[in-house]
């Protein structure tokens, strides 16, 4: 489904720019290339580009539209852009995978799913850098405090609600709790992002998936689970309850030698 506002979307994507730089320090020295993969309209590219202009940046988005913005919003710079990732060159590249993984698991079967992800990494780059969302299996055998569920009725539209829980289970539950408060926000979207499943994996299977898709194998540098400082300010301004559990993870797997 289309983006309904793209200047919306991309806000909210630009809101944490400085989160999704994560992997910078880690990877600047031993790379000479970025692949932005799912590059919206380029800000994370952007950033980078302020940090390190000599390095080759290249942006692929599968929209259309969001590609005409991002060249637009850096056609100031050497930022490239092209239409099938697979183009260019990328043995000493970082491939970056920014709230994408959740897209990709959301708008096709997993098989098809499974099967693009693992062409990403037969693409053979040094290092896939992914940040996206999650929870801990526990999570799915817990029910929501009733106090939570309280002001979730209290405070948003029931039809939101049960648009919800018609595409992604009832908020009852623990874990689609906080996935609806993850996405709650996102009204001017709503039809696209109620589809989305924004926890394809739970934190227990987040480190097993990304061994098992392709013959090119990574190792495991860097894993951390955490919740987005604003996130959970949000939710604490919004609901009244304090989200301290784990909702998103960042990991950077480098290439076997």
């Amino acid at each position: 489904m289309d983006i309904t506002n793209l200047d919306t979307y991309n806000a909210r994507m630009a809101s944490s720019i400085e989160d999704k730089m994560w992997f910078w320090d880690k990877i600047k020295h031993t790379t000479n290339s970025i692949v932005d993969y799912g590059c919206a309209d380029g800000s994370l590219l952007l950033r980078i580009n302020e940090e390190h202009p000599r390095q080759t940046l290249i942006g692929y988005d599968a929209s259309d539209d969001m590609l005409a913005r991002a060249k637009e919003h850096t056609k100031d710079t050497s930022i490239g852009f092209v239409e099938s990732v697979f183009e260019p060159e990328i043995e000493r590249t970082c491939l970056v995978l920014s709230s994408v993984v959740h897209e990709i698991y959301s708008y096709q079967s997993k098989e098809d799913a499974d099967f693009e992800l693992g062409m990403l990494f037969d693409l053979g780059a040094k290092y896939i850098a992914i940040r996206d969302m999650g929870v801990q299996n526990i999570c799915y055998s817990m029910e929501t405090p009733v106090d939570v569920l309280k002001r979730i009725y209290e405070r948003d539209d029931i039809v939101k609600i049960a648009s919800f829980e018609k595409h992604q289970g009832r908020i009852s539950n623990w874990a689609n709790c906080i996935h609806y408060l993850l996405k709650a926000p996102y009204d001017e979207n709503w039809a696209r992002e109620v589809e989305e499943n924004y926890i394809p994996f739970t934190m227990n299977e987040v480190l097993a998936q990304y061994n098992v898709n392709s013959p090119v194998k990574y190792d495991i540098v860097y894993f951390e689970a955490y919740t987005l400082p604003y996130v959970r300010e949000r939710i604490i301004r919004d609901y009244k309850t304090a989200l301290y559990i784990p909702t998103h993870y960042k990991l950077l797997l480098e290439r076997r030698i």
